[in-house]
């Protein structure tokens, strides 16, 4: 059975007292651009590990994540983020 954030409906089974502890223990933490990106965005983990800094597209508040589930490679979706993350990988990518 697969697991998800979200119900048949698509509302969020967490409400947002909880998304709201969750994040602001997430932006304390050394892994929080990390962690964030994982609950805001809804990708993959691994997809999450192989993001680079230049898939970031702050103009159009995107991030663009390569489909790693698929057998081949190259394929690449647009995930759209919330000025909050945006702000956050920001900060931590001019640290790189």
């Amino acid at each position: 059975m697969t697991q998800s954030l979200f119900d048949c409906t698509g509302t969020a089974i967490l409400g947002p007292a909880c998304e709201a502890s969750f994040v602001a223990v997430a932006e304390g933490g050394a892994v929080g651009a990390f962690s964030l990106t994982l609950a805001l965005t809804g990708v993959r983990i691994s997809e999450v590990l192989a993001l680079t800094p230049e898939r970031i597209n702050t103009s159009n508040e995107v991030i663009i994540f390569e489909t790693l589930k698929q057998c081949e490679r190259g394929i690449f979706r647009a995930v759209p983020i919330p000025r909050q993350l945006l702000a956050h990988i920001a900060g931590k990518t001019q640290m790189l």
